[in-house]
């Protein structure tokens, strides 16, 4: 995309986005990852280089250099990150250089708010993706939030609309579909279309499945995480999905219902 298509005018929900750093996210969260790991590790025989690259992606994002990360595989982790200094050094390189300390503003690439999405051109699909870009004390799908999410919605509809007017479909992957908080921000043809998401490399794909264990202040949810590890202690592991408190949904639906919806022409 190039400079053009990034200046978009009137943006809808800029004048009430009120910027804020980033909140590290607690190394608690990093420990339970890392000990989804191990566990699976003992489970299966399987190395532990190999376990932390299937399911802890907040680990080897930390681990590799960000073209590595993004294809997650174990082999890649550096000769000397052994298993007793993996957390620590996954943890020592999140903190010091994969937070930002700047505001964060609120449109950024193909980023509006809390909303953000790609462009799968062979498929003139849309795929959005949804993270807390606020860092306030309230949750950004509070009741309060719902006309700012609204509005970061329609400008991302915008952007597409006028720089990839071919577009003919929607697309959503994560756990937050399971919630009527979120649900409420799109149309009923969006919604009903969802069904369960059983591709075992979500698991390592961010927050599509991991971010229910995070609140809004990037916290640790240990009162969901006790039983969690329980079930991964015994359930086999291609049934480890069934655990979660929101399993992974897949949704799609027409863009044209999107633009009735937010009433783009």
């Amino acid at each position: 995309m190039n400079d053009l298509q990034n200046q978009v005018p009137q943006l809808d929900a800029a004048h009430s986005w009120e910027s804020r750093a980033e909140k590290p996210i607690d190394r608690r969260f990093f420990e339970f990852q890392f000990e989804v790991a191990k566990i699976l590790s003992r489970r299966s025989h399987a190395p532990l280089n190999q376990t932390v690259g299937k399911y802890a992606p907040f680990i080897i994002r930390n681990l590799l250099k960000p073209t590595e990360a993004i294809s997650g595989k174990p082999e890649e982790i550096p000769d000397n990150i052994l298993p007793e200094i993996m957390l620590d050094a996954a943890y020592k390189n999140y903190t010091t250089i994969g937070v930002s300390d700047r505001p964060i503003p609120y449109h950024e690439g193909r980023r509006f708010g809390c909303f953000a999405y790609d462009y799968h051109d062979k498929e003139n699909a849309v795929e959005l993706h949804f993270f807390n870009a606020e860092f306030d004390s309230i949750g950004p799908l509070s009741t309060k939030k719902i006309s700012a999410r609204r509005a970061e919605i329609t400008d991302v509809m915008k952007a597409i609309r006028r720089d990839y007017p071919e577009a003919i479909e929607v697309r959503g992957r994560s756990w937050l579909y399971n919630f009527d908080a979120y649900q409420r921000l799109f149309p009923e043809s969006y919604i009903s279309h969802m069904t369960p998401d059983k591709d075992e490399s979500s698991w390592i794909h961010g927050t599509r499945i991991w971010g229910q264990f995070m609140d809004s202040d990037n916290h640790l949810r240990e009162d969901m995480t006790e039983k969690f590890l329980a079930s991964v202690q015994v359930l086999p592991v291609d049934q480890l999905m069934s655990a979660l408190p929101a399993p992974p949904m897949i949704v799609s639906g027409p863009i044209t219902d999107f633009y009735k919806f937010y009433g783009i022409e």
